[in-house]
């Protein structure tokens, strides 16, 4: 296979095991428009344990579908990862937010395989397909944290820690309205997209390990102390919406929530979630 000089060289174990993959998936699957590797292998940041992952286009299809299997190659096996999809629908996605990318501008770095025309083949950007970033959900985002009050006085402790990582995904897509042009580089993988949340410039003061005990990965917590990173992030980020109102009247969220954070409404029910508790 030729290599594009951009993008780092395969080794050749999983050279050989991509051209078999590629074989199959042509001989089953009529109708193929493009082959696509995908993911760390492309990134240049696999490990010994990496999957194979490939997206294989088509003319037409109901519905994506997903297929894998193990290739003995070079003493050991590999797993290669398949991803069907209709040719358009996998351009209607590309268009979207990347679904791990925390609410971030996302590159999803791919590799062209194969492709039955060269036009297809011109539809492709090199290093890859650039997703928008997620706007801002500060409904869901404050409505999260109720789940979390509720959950707390129901003593729900998985119900806590649920709902307290519904807020950690969301609070970084409202910090991103008072933070334009960060991070200056889309992310391009899973751990990019949480350092880059983790290190947003103007944002609450504790949020990184507040964000962190939200999501999860800060190690063991109480279900009150997980409530209260959430309030915390998201009174936090209430503040600073309101110290960073525009100036122009930009509408920023969804109808009536700016009029809400200007005339202090939002502060106060979540300030009442937080007193109606007790805590």
């Amino acid at each position: 296979m030729s290599l594009p000089p951009s993008q780092p060289p395969l080794d050749p174990a999983i050279d050989r095991v991509l051209q078999r993959a590629l074989d199959r998936l042509l001989a089953d699957h009529p109708g193929v428009r493009a082959v696509l590797l995908k993911g760390s292998l492309v990134r240049g940041d696999a490990g010994p344990y990496s999957d194979i992952d490939l997206d294989v286009l088509l003319d037409a299809g109901d519905e994506s579908t997903y297929a894998a299997w193990f290739d003995r190659e070079a003493g050991r096996l590999h797993h290669v990862s398949v991803a069907i999809h209709a040719w358009e629908a996998w351009w209607d996605e590309a268009a979207e937010p990347a679904g791990w990318a925390m609410g971030l501008a996302a590159l999803e770095v791919l590799r062209l395989l194969w492709a039955r025309d060269e036009a297809d083949a011109h539809r492709f950007p090199d290093p890859g397909i650039l997703h928008p970033a997620a706007g801002p959900e500060l409904e869901d985002c404050f409505s999260d944290l109720g789940k979390v009050r509720n959950a707390l006085l129901r003593d729900d402790a998985l119900g806590v820690r649920l709902a307290a990582q519904g807020v950690g995904r969301l609070v970084p897509t409202v910090l991103a309205t008072i933070n334009p042009g960060y991070p200056p580089q889309p992310v391009t993988s899973p751990r990019a997209a949480l350092d880059a949340v983790l290190a947003i410039p103007v944002a609450p003061e504790g949020y990184r390990e507040d964000l962190l005990r939200c999501l999860g990965l800060s190690g063991e917590a109480s279900p009150v102390e997980i409530a209260a990173a959430a309030e915390r992030l998201v009174l936090g980020t209430i503040a600073l919406l309101e110290h960073h109102l525009p100036e122009d009247g930009e509408s920023r969220f969804e109808t009536g929530l700016d009029t809400a954070l200007a005339n202090r409404t939002l502060r106060a029910y979540v300030q009442q979630i937080h007193l109606s508790t007790g805590n």
